[in-house]
């Protein structure tokens, strides 16, 4: 009963409104039809019926030429997504009454719903210039050039506006910027002085601090103070990352407890799961763990990289090769997994694919980013058996132990037993106790046929076998 009264009263209120239209509009001018106009067109367009409310403003414009009539159609234009009508109005805009702060105003959103944030920096500047200065502007500007990485100039603005910005919104800008400057003492006063100014900001600047000792790779003290604020679901999610990190895995399993309480479908928890199975030599449920933290997000990549290296461990070079190129597919910017395919076809004599993957990542990153990949290229080039174009790559990263192991084969191979036993004499200074480069040192020396030679050759074979005495190569 009391809705249909509603009902009724409403109804009776638009007829009313109606009817003031209808009247006034016999009996205005042509600013009074025009502001008649502007005021039912927006009554329209907050019922939905946006086509005839630009009808409205369109009318309305033309009667008065009003800036403040043509904004809020554009305004409203842009609010329904119709971008190519509300471009059409700004552009009329621009031409009528000129780049003011109104219509700049109006672009940033333009701009901003279109998905164009490039477009933003230039339009805040502009705004600056034009000596825009409240609060809501300043904060905005300031995040803007802050995400853009214009550090200094974020400070410079920051500054000049310290009168006009609330004290908590200058204290924790400040204190992000120092931080991204690497500046981390003064990041961590002014998280300080956050804090002073009330409980409401004590637990925003307990978690900028424990940020920054992030950043100042100071694992321990962020974790100390990510602990002093309980229930925060962001902080224990950094709780849970930091004590994987470190290793904490009592700790971890606690909080993936409760995360996976609230969210079991979460694959970085299940992967989590997986590497503190993994330390734990509980290589059958780090199994089960990294196949459910692949399956609930087609983006994990981590997890299947995982599980070609626990296949690695189990010598199944095939089913490692499958999932370290899965890594790959699902983040083809992921350099650890190039570098394992092309290891893995390198295992299993599959110097094509490896080539392939080796020229692909060659080209994905600069030299600089992986050396190590660069490193396979030798080390696929014996492989194939091309052994003279092997050895300049071989040589530039002889400090790798395989590829010094590699060079010295290939010395052994052309006679040059001198340069051959000289490589392995100087890895078994680095690794006195690897068994497999006693023995290289000891057959090497005993192709050079003469008594000195051969009885220090069996030297070194003994010294391989008292290493390993389990190995049958070394017989």
């Amino acid at each position: 009963m009391g809705s249909k009264r509603v009902d009724f009263i409403m109804r009776r209120v638009l007829l009313t409104l109606l009817f003031f239209f209808v009247s006034a509009a016999l009996f205005a001018n042509n600013n009074e039809q025009a502001i008649l106009n502007y005021t039912k067109a927006q009554y329209l367009s907050q019922e939905g019926k946006i086509d005839k409310a630009e009808k409205l403003y369109i009318k309305a414009y033309r009667l008065s030429k009003l800036p403040e009539i043509l904004s809020a159609l554009i305004r409203d234009e842009i609010s329904y997504n119709r971008f190519k009508k509300a471009n059409r109005w700004i552009k009329e805009y621009e031409k009528n009454f000129g780049i003011d702060s109104t219509i700049l105003k109006i672009k940033a959103v333009y701009f901003f719903d279109l998905g164009e944030n490039d477009s933003l920096p230039d339009i805040y500047d502009k705004l600056y210039d034009l000596g825009v200065r409240d609060n809501n502007f300043i904060t905005v500007y300031i995040n803007e050039l802050f995400n853009s990485k214009e550090y200094d100039k974020s400070l410079k603005i920051l500054n000049e506006n310290k009168a006009i910005i609330p004290l908590s919104v200058y204290y924790r800008n400040k204190a992000l910027l120092f931080d991204a400057l690497k500046e981390y003492d003064s990041s961590l006063l002014y998280f300080d002085s956050l804090k002073t100014l009330g409980d409401s900001f004590t637990n925003y600047a307990i978690t900028g601090k424990a940020m920054v000792y992030e950043s100042k790779g100071d694992l321990t003290e962020a974790i100390s103070l990510y602990e002093q604020i309980p229930g925060n679901i962001y902080v224990k999610n950094k709780l849970a990352e930091l004590y994987y990190q470190t290793d904490k895995f009592s700790k971890l399993k606690g909080v993936l407890d409760t995360l996976l309480y609230i969210n079991p479908n979460n694959a970085r928890y299940w992967r989590y799961m997986g590497r503190m199975a993994e330390k734990e030599d509980s290589i059958q449920y780090a199994f089960a763990y990294y196949f459910t933290s692949q399956g609930l997000d087609s983006t994990e990549y981590l997890s299947c990289y995982f599980l070609g290296n626990l296949y690695a461990i189990y010598k199944d070079f095939n089913s490692s090769e499958k999932w370290y190129k899965k890594s790959i597919e699902r983040y083809p910017g992921f350099k650890d997994g190039y570098y394992k395919v092309i290891l893995s076809d390198i295992q299993l004599s599959k110097t094509d694919s490896a080539w392939v993957y080796l020229n692909k990542a060659l080209k994905h990153f600069t030299f600089d980013d992986t050396d190590y990949i660069y490193n396979l290229e030798g080390q696929l080039l014996y492989a194939k058996e091309e052994y003279d174009k092997a050895k300049p790559y071989l040589l530039r990263f002889v400090d790798d132990e395989y590829n010094a192991v590699l060079l010295a084969d290939i010395y052994a191979s052309e006679d040059s037993v001198s340069e051959a036993i000289a490589i392995y004499r100087k890895l078994i200074v680095k690794d006195s106790t690897n068994a497999d480069l006693y023995n290289n040192l000891g057959y090497t020396m005993a192709e050079v046929c003469d008594t000195c030679n051969l009885d220090t050759a069996e030297y070194y074979i003994d010294k391989a076998i008292e290493i390993s005495p389990e190995n049958p190569y070394y017989l």
